[in-house]
């Protein structure tokens, strides 16, 4: 099994059962991310990755990711990059996640600092506590059509 896959091995298996899930990398347009999801009545997206031990972004984050992610979110949408951290020496392997304003921080090279950084197994419930917390919702009433009533 490739690294990456080991992330998205791990969405399959843990998140999937609890909602929708979709994967969606190299079927679409650039940018677009690996997953979109429907979790606890939200929608969003995920970008899936293998992030190196040294703390550095991986080279396959482009801006094009983050522009696409960035303009989803201006727009009321979700986004977040999922990362599984290589173990190296004494740094243990450790699952993070990034929203947008911390994944461009970490592209550009600036100080950042993970939605969720947890070391040992997989993290599903803090993960879909992130992902779509409770008491927050992106489905929205709609305004009845003109010459309706209700």
């Amino acid at each position: 099994m490739t690294e990456k896959n080991q992330v998205n091995e791990a969405i399959a298996t843990h998140l999937r059962p609890l909602g929708l899930w979709r994967r969606w990398e190299g079927v679409v347009g650039s940018g677009q991310p690996d997953w979109d999801y429907w979790l606890r009545r939200q929608h969003g997206w995920l970008e899936a990755k293998i992030l190196p031990a040294s703390g550095n972004p991986p080279d396959h984050l482009t801006l094009e990711q983050i522009l696409w992610a960035e303009e989803e979110v201006r727009w009321g949408g979700r986004w977040h990059l999922l990362g599984k951290r290589l173990a190296a020496g004494l740094k243990p392997a450790a699952w993070l996640l990034y929203d947008v304003a911390g994944a461009r921080a970490w592209l550009d090279g600036t100080a950042n600092r993970p939605v969720l950084m947890v070391t040992g197994p997989f993290p599903r419930d803090a993960l879909v506590e992130a992902l779509a917390p409770l008491g927050s919702s992106t489905i929205r009433d709609l305004p009845a059509a003109r010459g309706t009533t209700g």
